[in-house]
């Protein structure tokens, strides 16, 4: 039996500093008991060593408690939960679209999708409503996303569904939700979705000479941005209430310019107050060569999170965090917030954090009616689908995939990031299994992050107080 301790070591300069596993704490160490743990207990062990020690055992840290069994604890009771909790169901109302976006997962260059005239038809979203009210019974309310391909160009399933889960369904708490690429608003469009509270999030990625780089009409080189920007114009002039539910989707491509997009969305009046989601184009399930961020973009988004640290410690004024970064700024104050949490050690029979309940939070139905776990995955991987309306939900599947910590468990069970994993299927999906090859390159990825991460937390803690452990 391992009796070392369950810890992970790591430095900021020259301050040491010991993650406990068991407790979820970092303690700040001398060099010598740094040292010490480095060499792997060296039976060379001063009186100063063996006193800092005894001392921190005391207290419960130092425990070499690992995890025994990979199991998550929803396991047992996973049918049971997706039968009266499920919160939210986002239908793909078409995989086509009137854009052609360089980078967008069904412009042909991902294995997975590809653009098709396909749509969801009438019959198959009210049975994807009726699924979810015969199976929400506990969701006090529950939400009604809309996907593409572009929503819009199959609005009257959009119109129709919500009708039909308010007059069917009235005394249900919902709230809709709409992601498009701001093209084809009219005014039918944006009556309806202000009369019935939706939620829009709007696809734009810079001033125009960024934005019109990608994201192009089909069958033509027109970029799409000044169409975009009067269709913004017009929300926020005439449906004020839809403009307050309003935020835009970002996505950095190869050809971005980081510190044009913040200027843009910084110094543009009619984008000022509206919330920005900031994403990098996704290598899942890319055909040939990933995509890389130019370096003048790496260097200038570190220089905006760098920015974030000096906020957290009170260097700089909230107000001067870059609206491309924002969302991490209140992430990073999230995160910081985990390791106050102080555990009663590893549980023998655990789980790693990363995958979500699937089709529970955001159960993804498509054009023809299966199920998926969100809409990051591949719709054509036999171990991604979680189900179909006419069978409902897969639960081996679904077992496979909340337990994803079985693919490799030795791996997991030694594993002192656990509590921060964020592997889930779509991480390790091979379209026909799951990848042992992919998890190893996601946990060298994930332990990076994390420790990165505990090491800004301790030192944005020496101007607050971090718990010293010598």
């Amino acid at each position: 039996m391992n009796d070392s301790p369950f810890i992970h070591l790591f430095n900021v300069a020259d301050e040491y500093f010991l993650y406990d596993v068991n407790k979820n704490n970092i303690l700040q160490i001398d060099f010598l008991l740094f040292k010490y743990f480095v060499n792997k207990n060296s039976k060379e062990m001063d009186k100063s060593i063996y006193s800092s020690i005894e001392r921190l055992k005391k207290r419960g840290y130092l425990s070499c408690n690992k995890i025994e069994k990979i199991e998550h604890p929803m396991s047992k009771i996973i049918q049971s939960y997706l039968t009266s909790k499920l919160q939210s169901i986002c239908l793909q109302v078409t995989q086509d679209c009137n854009l052609r976006c360089e980078y967008c997962v069904y412009s042909g260059n991902y294995l997975n999708r590809s653009h098709d005239k396909k749509i969801m038809s009438l019959e198959t979203a009210q049975n994807a409503i009726d699924f979810l009210i015969q199976n929400s019974s506990e969701s006090d309310r529950v939400c009604i996303g809309f996907y593409g391909g572009e929503p819009l160009l199959n609005f009257d399933v959009i119109k129709d569904t919500v009708l039909y889960a308010l007059e069917k369904y009235p005394g249900k708490n919902y709230y809709f939700t709409l992601t498009t690429n701001g093209t084809v608003f009219n005014e039918n469009y944006l009556s309806f979705l202000e009369e019935h509270k939706f939620s829009i999030t709007i696809s734009i990625d810079g001033d125009q000479k960024i934005h019109d780089m990608n994201r192009k009409f089909k069958d033509s080189d027109k970029g799409s941005f000044y169409t975009i920007m009067k269709n913004i114009e017009r929300i926020k002039e005439s449906y004020p209430n839809l403009a307050k539910r309003m935020m835009f989707s970002v996505v950095l491509s190869v050809s971005s310019d980081f510190m044009g997009c913040n200027e843009f969305f910084t110094n543009t009046n009619i984008l000022k107050e509206t919330e920005l989601s900031v994403s990098t184009v996704s290598n899942r399930y890319k055909d040939g060569e990933h995509n890389v961020q130019k370096e003048n973009n790496i260097i200038s988004q570190r220089y905006e999170l760098f920015k974030c640290i000096l906020i957290l410690i009170g260097k700089l004024d909230e107000s001067c965090c870059s609206k491309m970064v924002k969302n991490y700024y209140y992430k990073l104050r999230e995160h910081y917030k985990q390791f106050y949490i102080t555990e009663n050690g590893v549980k023998p029979i655990s789980h790693p954090s990363g995958p979500c309940i699937p089709g529970a939070f955001r159960l993804f139905v498509n054009v023809d009616g299966n199920f998926f776990p969100c809409e990051k995955v591949s719709e054509i991987s036999s171990v991604s689908k979680i189900g179909d309306l006419k069978n409902g939900f897969f639960y081996q599947n679904i077992n496979t995939i909340l337990n994803i910590g079985k693919l490799g468990d030795d791996m997991c069970k030694e594993c002192w990031a656990y509590r921060y994993c964020k592997v889930c299927v779509a991480s390790v999906d091979n379209l026909t299994n799951l990848s042992i090859e992919k998890k190893k390159d996601c946990c060298k990825r994930i332990k990076k992050e994390v420790e990165m991460m505990m090491k800004e937390y301790c030192f944005v803690s020496k101007y607050n107080a971090i718990e010293e452990g010598n």
